[in-house]
This record gives C-alpha cells, structure tokens and sequence, in this order.
C-alpha cells in the first residue's frame, strides 16, 4: 500500500505541475496517524499528505458538490466502488464532466477499524468489509 501511496502522490504532483488540476480531492492520515479522512488540496506543496490504504472508507464524490462552482479543474480519488455516485452527479447534471479529472483506484474492501482493534494481536488476519 505504501508504493500506492506513493505513486498517487507523484501522479497528483504531475497533475499540479502541469496545471490540469487546480484542486484534489483525496485521503490524509488523521490526527491519530492511523485512520484517514477527506482532503482538498489546492497546491503541489500539500501532496506528500496524500495516502491511499485500507482505512480509507469515505466517498469523496460528494466533496464535488463543495467545489462545484469554482473555478479550475478538480482532480478527485474515484474508488470503483464510488463510481456509481459520480455517474448519478454527472446524469443529474451536478457536475461538469469537464470540469473534473478522475484518477480511477482499485478498491478492495475495507478494514473495519473497531473490529480489527478487537484483533489485534493477530494482525495478519485483518477483517475485511466489501462494498461490492
């Protein structure tokens, strides 16, 4: 997961420096350096923040909405698994397809946190939680 990361950081970077995106929705490690949360960058310099992992559950489709009307392309994390809200936003005429520039990722499932914790001393059997 951690070249993942990586190689999400250098794309988004690329992204910046070629002034495609002006905005990038992804996912950054929270306060507690474990779980992970929603993110808007706005520039190159905040990139390293981004992390892609197991812990990342949220949608990010519905930060679109918040960026909508401004100005510049925005570049979002679309996990398969997200793709049907984007495809709803993009029929119901809420977003501008042209407007956004997806970096599609696999999604495998996600670990439910709270359960793992109960686990923990097996941590290499981790629960998995699909949302196929």
């Amino acid at each position: 997961m951690k070249e993942l990361s990586e190689q999400l950081i250098n794309t988004v970077k690329e992204l910046f420096e070629k002034k495609t995106i002006n905005y990038f929705i992804g996912y950054k490690k929270n306060q507690n350096n474990l779980l992970t949360e929603p993110v808007i960058l706005s520039s190159i310099n905040e990139c390293n923040q981004l992390v892609f992992n197991q812990y990342c559950p949220y949608n990010l489709v519905k930060y679109l909405i918040t960026l909508k009307n401004r100005k510049g392309k925005i570049g979002i994390l679309l996990k398969g698994c997200d793709a049907r809200a984007f495809n709803v936003l993009l029929m119901q005429n809420q977003i501008s397809r042209e407007k956004i520039f997806t970096i599609g990722i696999e999604c495998n499932g996600q670990i439910d946190f709270k359960l793992s914790l109960i686990h923990i001393s097996e941590p290499t059997r981790p629960l998995y939680i699909s949302y196929a």
